[in-house]
């Protein structure tokens, strides 16, 4: 499968556009980047301040579960919220 060479991430398509995976994944873009916007706002200097492929490994893993710890208390308020509102009106 070809893959077009640009400095461009919008021109290099790995997964076929016409493929169901890529219809499956692709509503999903903004998110990924925009966590991983996130993920480099957080780094000093745009860099991991770990040294060795584990320990930026950690570091990597570290902050995806404080996000996900994030999401999901968020998630909670939210449900416990509409719940409350269910049971007052």
């Amino acid at each position: 499968m070809p893959v077009a060479r640009s400095s461009s991430a919008t021109t290099a398509f790995e997964i076929p556009q016409a493929s169901l995976t890529h219809q499956l994944l692709y509503p999903y873009r903004a998110d990924s980047e925009s966590v991983h916007s996130q993920f480099d706002l957080s780094l000093w200097n745009r860099r991991v301040i770990a040294y060795g492929v584990e320990r930026q490994k950690i570091f990597v893993l570290g902050f995806a579960l404080s996000q996900n710890a994030t999401s999901h208390r968020i998630h909670l308020e939210a449900r416990s919220n509409a719940q409350q509102e269910l049971l007052v009106s």
